[in-house]
């Protein structure tokens, strides 16, 4: 049997209290969420979200479908990409525009179009045109 000593002078600490701090560290950094794909800095962000770029030059839900007055916010998962209202090429005006935002970055849509049941295309402005056919649909029920 191996002697609990520390050496000369410095006593030793217990395992658990080096363990704790590891812990906790590893705890924060995993973000200690239930589950579901968090936005990369989707800090403060309620309802839903659209992610934009999530498996290339698509919006992941395509479509989505929400209550009324439910707020969604665009979370952009890698960079390169726009989102403006319209179809294919034809801006609406109504939310977005056609800036390329990159990865973390994320845009609400006004509630003047949440509160407003309707269906609201939307689409990537670098890649609208040609095959890419980046584009979604927001639909707003009452």
């Amino acid at each position: 049997m191996i002697p609990n000593h520390a050496p000369q002078g410095r006593p030793r600490l217990p395992l658990n209290l080096l363990a704790a701090p590891v812990l906790l560290a590893l705890l924060l950094a995993c973000g200690g969420g239930g589950g579901g794909s968090a936005p990369p800095s989707g800090g403060g962000i309620t309802g839903q979200t659209i992610n934009v770029g999530a498996a290339g030059n698509f919006f992941s839900p395509e479509t989505l479908t929400v209550k009324a007055g439910t707020p969604v916010t665009f979370v952009w998962i890698t960079g390169g990409h726009s989102v403006s209202s319209g179809t294919a090429c034809n801006p609406s005006g109504l939310f977005g525009n056609s800036t390329v935002l990159t990865q973390g970055q994320t845009m609400q849509v006004p509630a003047s179009v949440t509160n407003t049941p309707g269906s609201y295309p939307f689409y990537c402005t670098p890649h609208c045109a040609g095959g890419a056919g980046m584009k979604g649909t927001l639909i707003v029920t009452p």
